[in-house]
């Protein structure tokens, strides 16, 4: 409660300067502390996006944002200088540069990031910029770090059209390379992380910009310099978006207030009222992703040959190894005609017996090859123990799912925990809390081990039985990591208005269709819950559902001495496995398709924007000025508020203050959000 002090006090008392007070707690700090309101992570993002407008707006090689031509035209109030560049520049309003023409045929996309390289986001999108429809698109990269040597540098390289290294660049080269590129659509792909240079996109070089994958939350910079976030509607809930018209089937007739579509526990929100934002969260226009917006390129880059032994093994206990299994990755259609049998998402088959031949023999190695390196890493471990973990670093753990964690453990006595050395100096902290929670005996279930590399990670997460995600910030990349691997995870997306608490559900249900959430036998039910309480169950019920036993696959597993689990989990297990192929979440090819449908939708809407208003009026408007005389020494109007780069009181995503209480004065009649149809991606 006492951040929640400072950062009110930090807020309150700098609201009236300019440019206004970042405070203390950054952006990406608000994913992990509990006590802010919905405004206050919203309005720390919008600090911080006003304080980047106001370092460009007040460097010396910055443009500046032009007037409107007409401004010229209205009767002065203060005597300055008419300046022939800022006439001209004024075509071009409301942007500092010249737009690009028109994009027929392609559509150039630019993407600015500090990560690709041996990074998590490039770990998940390395074939993204390969995969764009080159019919359409030209892909520009423009990356902020030098090559690291790494492949996955190697790969986006090679695969885009242009790659620009601009690490050494300063702000005002990078922008001026968009802008001569002319790049339409311009992705963040940083937000507010490390090695971000969001100053390029609040210098406007782009007339269509957006942010995904870098950050999970609002960048605060809409409408001015962020356009679009590229959300899903599990991750971004429509109703909270700024000045967003809602139906009004969504609002409650008794208290005015909207709706919630979901059962999860909302905290430190307070209601959404039709006409005030002031709990409200995205400053964003979103484009709305058919499954999850969250992507990885496990199913091209993260495969793994099979280890001879297991398949001798195999061999040698009665199954047949096909030899397209044996000899090369299974291509998609194959798994999708092996697997007739299996509807993907979906936890209905009775029984192993129900599986045809190619499915039981993928699954008796995937299920040797679990429990070879589960002896490996954790010989000292009974047979019988249930394996609980969790791998994200360690500062996303917060003081009630530890907790909780440690609860689980006590209900499970067969069971252990397992956390990464991330870093390592909260290994002894986190035991000694352990100890204080549960007592000695049950804290020395809680092991650690060092982080390992990135596909050496991927594939030991078999190992684990299920995942407990952290409701604060949950798992991003390690959340599809996981259920690559097959394990199932346990996710609680605590807040409606923290994007970073919600992303494992997103990527959860993405193992199904969403235009079936209400059907009960999907996967993502048994793994995402709506409080700590149901949490700890759901991961009780799981763990006490496993059986050991001399079971049908038991003869291929003599020679490692051990038994064969069945039961609800193993079930829920064996269907993530067998049907990853074909699951939404893992088809890189179908969430590009997505992508690029949002940004035609996105360019199609700016396209009739200035083609039907602002271009033509700009124009009339400079013919006016040209025909007055104006441009030659005459006094000109003061520069409005928000030329400047000041935020306008009267622009619609303003809010008038930052009391819940105060309604804004003026709301969209029209939304702001794009929605991608599913059907013919």
């Amino acid at each position: 409660m006492k951040i929640k002090s400072i950062v009110q006090k930090q807020l309150l008392e700098s609201r009236s300067s300019y440019p206004r007070t970042v405070p203390t707690v950054l952006p990406f700090h608000t994913f992990t502390y509990s006590s802010l309101t919905s405004w206050m992570v919203r309005e720390i993002a919008r600090r911080n996006a006003e304080r980047t407008l106001y370092n460009v707006t007040s460097s010396d090689w910055f443009p500046g944002f032009p007037q409107r031509p007409g401004r010229y035209l209205l009767p002065q109030s203060l005597s300055q200088a008419t300046s022939e560049h800022g006439i001209l520049q004024s075509l071009h309003y409301p942007y500092p540069y010249s737009t690009p023409p028109p994009p027929f045929p392609h559509i150039r996309v630019g993407y600015l990031s500090s990560d690709f390289n041996n990074h998590p986001l490039a770990h998940l999108m390395q074939s993204v910029f390969g995969m764009h429809n080159r019919g359409r698109f030209r892909v520009y990269c423009y990356s902020l770090s030098p090559h690291d040597g790494s492949p996955y540098r190697a790969k986006i390289e090679a695969e885009s059209d242009y790659f620009v290294d601009v690490s050494m660049w300063s702000v005002k080269d990078i922008v001026e390379r968009i802008v001569s590129d002319g790049i339409h659509i311009l992705c963040n792909l940083n937000g507010y992380t490390k090695g971000g240079k969001n100053e390029v996109f609040a210098a406007r070089p782009a007339p269509i910009q957006m942010a995904f994958m870098g950050f999970a939350g609002t960048m605060g910079g809409g409408p001015r310099w962020i356009d679009y976030m590229v959300v899903d509607e599990i991750a971004c809930p429509r109703r909270l978006v700024c000045a967003e018209p809602l139906p009004q089937r969504d609002i409650d007739n008794d208290t005015g207030c909207i709706v919630p579509a979901d059962n999860s526990t909302h905290h430190l929100r307070g209601p959404v009222q039709p006409h005030n934002d002031a709990n409200r969260i995205y400053l964003e226009g979103l484009v709305y992703l058919p499954q999850t917006y969250f992507v990885n390129d496990h199913r091209q880059g993260f495969r793994e040959e099979i280890d001879a032994e297991v398949l001798q093994l195999v061999r040698e206990n009665g199954e047949s190894a096909t030899s397209e299994i044996e000899g090369r990755v299974k291509q998609t259609q194959d798994l999708i005609s092996a697997s007739q049998q299996l509807q993907y998402g979906r936890l209905d088959d009775p029984d192993q017996e129900s599986l045809t031949p190619e499915e039981r023999h993928r699954w008796t190695v995937e299920q040797i090859l679990r429990l070879k390196g589960r002896r490996e890493l954790f010989p000292q471990l009974d047979e019988q123990t249930v394996i609980f973990a969790n791998f994200n670093q360690l500062y996303k753990i917060d003081p009630e799912i530890f907790k909780t964690w440690m609860q689980i453990l006590k209900r499970v006595p067969n069971s252990v925990l397992w956390l990464l050395r991330f870093p390592p100096a909260g290994e002894p902290h986190l035991k000694r809390k352990a100890v204080e929670l549960v007592g000695e005996e049950v804290a020395q279930r809680l092991v650690f081990t060092d982080v390992a590399p990135k596909h050496i990670h991927i594939h030991r997460g078999r190992i684990a039985d299920i995942f407990l995600d952290t409701p604060e910030c949950n798992a991003h990349t390690t959340a599809a990591d996981i259920l690559w691997s097959g394990t199932p995870l346990i996710t609680y997306p605590k807040y409606d208005f923290k994007m970073c608490s919600r992303v494992a559900a997103s990527i959860s249900y993405a193992t199904g269709t969403w235009n079936r959430l209400k059907d009960p036998h999907l996967l993502g039910h048994l793994m995402v819950v709506n409080s700590y309480e149901e949490y700890a169950d759901q991961a009780v019920m799981l763990a006490r559902s496993v059986k050991w036993s001399k079971g049908p696959m038991s003869q291929c597993l003599t020679s490692l001495a051990m038994l064969a689990p069945s039961g609800l989990l193993v079930r829920l297990r064996r269907r993530l496995f067998l049907t990853r192929d074909i699951q939404p979440l893992f088809d890189t090819n179908r969430w590009v398709r997505g992508l690029e449908a949002g940004m035609e939708l996105a360019m199609d809407r700016w396209n009739q924007g200035w083609s039907h208003m602002m271009e033509p009026r700009n124009h009339l408007e400079f013919k006016a000025v040209m025909k007055s005389g104006i441009g030659s020494g005459r006094l000109v109007l003061e520069p409005s508020a928000g030329s400047d780069g000041h935020p306008d009181s009267n622009e619609v995503l303003d809010l008038a203050a930052y009391r819940p209480d105060v309604p804004k004065k003026r709301m969209r009649l029209s939304s702001r959000c794009l929605w991608v149809n599913e059907d013919g991606l």
